[in-house]
């Protein structure tokens, strides 16, 4: 974002610019433990899963905790998807017990106080949105594992597709 790169990876959160040099290390300073994902939103904010804590952590571009957030069905947050489609909502797949965690872009919880759930969210690995908002969830949990569809109004689409060439899906 802004010709920079974030990565994670087991030792915390770092950003690089265009040249590849080392411009930020948010690990130590915002207590990030066991990063798992991030996503970048329309204005520069990385939105960071914490394992390692049970909490989405929210900095901004300069490298500023701009929020920690916890609760609502999230144990282990996993994948992290951005709504670019108009809402700009935060969307977290929880990897330990499957809900789908809705935030607005200041951290207010959008999916109630237990995400969303339903049949065929099992062990979520991966999120994505796609230009219509529809949230698209790969589940490694199962026979094969599957992929849920959410509207972006929180109500499940579809319980799970699944097909014998579909084994534990990784990332969408």
């Amino acid at each position: 974002v802004n010709g920079n790169a974030w990565e994670i990876s087991s030792n915390g959160v770092v950003k690089f610019n265009s040249s590849g040099t080392l411009t930020g290390n948010y690990s130590t300073g915002l207590g990030i433990m066991n990063p798992t994902s991030i996503a970048m939103d329309a204005s520069s904010n990385a939105w960071i899963g914490d394992s390692g804590n049970g909490n989405v952590v929210k900095v901004s571009s300069a490298g500023a905790l701009s929020g920690t957030f916890t609760g609502n069905g999230l144990s282990v947050p996993g994948p992290v998807a951005i709504d670019a489609s108009g809402t700009g909502d935060a969307w977290i797949a929880d990897r330990n017990s499957g809900p789908i965690v809705e935030l607005s872009p200041t951290g207010s919880a959008l999916s109630g106080t237990t995400g969303y759930t339903g049949v065929g969210l099992n062990t979520p690995t991966g999120i994505a949105i796609d230009h219509s908002g529809n949230v698209w969830v790969a589940n490694s949990g199962g026979t094969n594992g599957s992929v849920t569809e959410i509207s972006k109004t929180g109500t499940l689409i579809s319980s799970g597709y699944t097909n014998s060439a579909l084994s534990n899906p990784g990332a969408i």
